[in-house]
């Protein structure tokens, strides 16, 4: 078995946040989704993840983030 590295552990993270917020995320921002695409919605989510993590737990909180993110891309 593979050794774990801290990169490694940094992509499961992500991974995992990323799986725990882009369902909840699109479901509040729908219209938002409708007119961008899934691509270009699921691309700008990856890109919101990467550049600027969400700061808090609470998820109408990351949808502001991620709308001011997408707005300024």
């Amino acid at each position: 078995m593979a050794e774990l590295t801290a990169e490694g552990v940094r992509g499961l993270l992500r991974n995992a946040v990323a799986a725990e917020l882009f369902s909840p995320i699109r479901a509040a921002l729908p219209r938002t989704h409708e007119a961008v695409g899934s691509a270009a919605f699921v691309r700008t989510f990856d890109d919101f993840l990467d550049a600027s993590p969400p700061r808090t737990r609470l998820i109408r909180a990351v949808a502001f983030e991620f709308v001011r993110f997408a707005g300024d891309s």
